[in-house]
């Protein structure tokens, strides 16, 4: 019995001491357990709370731009939201601010040449109404909206008692310009040609430029009225028609004034130069309204005063000429821009172009000037556009001294021979009287 009941006790100890060490080991199991997932628990809600703040926080954020955007549509410029696809909003934004105006929406102005081309149409058509001109995708950035306005301003007179202003993002949605007029203003609104007298215009330009640019050779680079720029594809210029333009097929209303629509019929032909192909369109010559036919100075002092001011807006693309049946450098006073060079540097190329022609004879500085002049001459108050790039060929292929020096010759010698005045009654047989000023 006692060694049974040492076995026993014996027994007994080894289950309890088997017990305890089980149950140690199983508790700290537990705590390693527990603590890991109370650590990872921990991680958890951590993570969880920095995501749930970065949730609330951009939550806020986007509903803070929301309502700055839906509550103040200004606080984005309008490139902006042209990008964000906003197009809609942004111009119901646009006519929302209009109350009072004609309004209109040019999104495709994005280029100088752009800009002109869409106002002056929209100051030859708009019947002197308030016009607003919304310019969302254009950017302004030499300042051209300014240099077009000051232009506008400048020509107040010109322009019928215009006034013109502009404004610009964040104090209105988009760049605008507003077209507004002096109230009881007088002036002279320009009458439209009748058909017959278009068609007329038209065939005498396109007979002046067979009948007496080509056979007096003024331009050497025009075989015909359907062919210009000849011999110039050895430097990458292709020949093209001469397209003959009159004003009166530029829409306008009955209260436009002969400028406006001058204007407008000038940036419609820049932007057929840019934009077309040579082979369509090689050179233009566009007929001003028939007021200017018998005035000289009015049609100078509105190409040097109106034109001239805007020719910026299409830097490098296109030149111009100002041609006219009465043209006088004298009445011009300094020559810039689309007129004749001054009779004193003519002069100069005259004596070098005799230097190497010893056989001929000098002119007197009285004919000299009058021949100059004649070469502008024209049936019809005339704008001659050119592509830029024709005008480097022709440098290129032809001394400028000698064109102008052999012109005044070729002038001098047609007015001997009398086929200066059968070359203009075959072009015009009516000519226009001069306006003389008082």
């Amino acid at each position: 019995d006692s060694f049974h009941s040492c076995s026993l006790r014996k027994h007994n100890e080894i289950d309890v001491t088997t017990m305890t060490k089980t149950y140690l080991s199983s508790a700290t199991s537990f705590n390693k357990t527990y603590l890991s997932s109370a650590t990872s628990f921990n991680k958890m809600a951590k993570g969880l709370h920095t995501h749930v703040f970065m949730a609330v926080t951009i939550f806020s954020a986007l509903q803070l731009i929301g309502s700055c955007i839906f509550c103040n549509g200004l606080i984005l410029p309008p490139a902006d939201k042209l990008k964000m696809g906003m197009i809609d909003m942004l111009e119901d934004e646009c006519i929302d601010s209009s109350e009072g105006f004609n309004y209109h929406w040019e999104i495709d102005c994005v280029e100088g040449y752009q800009l002109a081309t869409s106002v002056f149409k929209r100051l030859a058509e708009c019947d002197r109404e308030c016009t607003r001109i919304w310019l969302p995708a254009f950017r302004n950035r030499a300042g051209e909206v300014g240099v077009l306005v000051d232009a506008l301003n400048s020509n107040s007179d010109r322009l019928g008692g215009l006034e013109s202003t502009c404004q610009h993002w964040p104090d209105v949605p988009a760049s605008v310009i507003d077209l507004t007029w002096k109230a009881d203003y007088h002036f002279e609104a320009y009458e439209k040609e009748s058909p017959s007298q278009i068609n007329s215009a038209i065939a005498a330009t396109e007979s002046y430029v067979d009948n007496f640019l080509v056979k007096l050779g003024l331009c050497p680079f025009t075989q015909s009225v359907h062919r210009s720029a000849i011999g110039l594809e050895s430097v990458g210029v292709k020949e093209g028609p001469v397209i003959v333009k009159h004003c009166a097929d530029t829409a306008s209303s009955k209260l436009a004034t002969p400028a406006a629509v001058m204007a407008a019929m000038y940036w419609e032909g820049v932007t057929e130069i840019i934009e077309r192909p040579e082979e369509e369109v090689s050179t233009h010559l566009l007929l001003a309204p028939s007021c200017y036919d018998g005035d000289f100075v009015a049609f100078s002092k509105s190409c040097d005063n109106l034109l001239e001011k805007t020719v910026r807006l299409s830097p490098g693309s296109v030149g111009r000429v100002w041609f006219h049946p009465y043209y006088d450098l004298d009445k011009v006073g300094q020559s810039t821009g689309g007129h004749a060079p001054p009779v004193g540097e003519i002069e100069g190329l005259i004596d070098n172009y005799l230097s190497t022609n010893p056989s001929i004879s000098k002119p007197d500085f009285a004919d000299m000037t009058r021949a100059h002049d004649k070469t502008r001459w024209t049936p019809h108050a005339t704008i001659n556009l050119l592509r830029t790039s024709q005008l480097m060929a022709a440098k290129g292929k032809e001394d400028r001294g000698k064109v102008f020096a052999r012109n005044i010759f070729s002038f001098l010698k047609g007015e001997k021979t009398g086929i200066i005045d059968t070359m203009k009654s075959i072009v015009s047989p009516v000519p226009v009287k001069e306006t003389v000023d008082a």
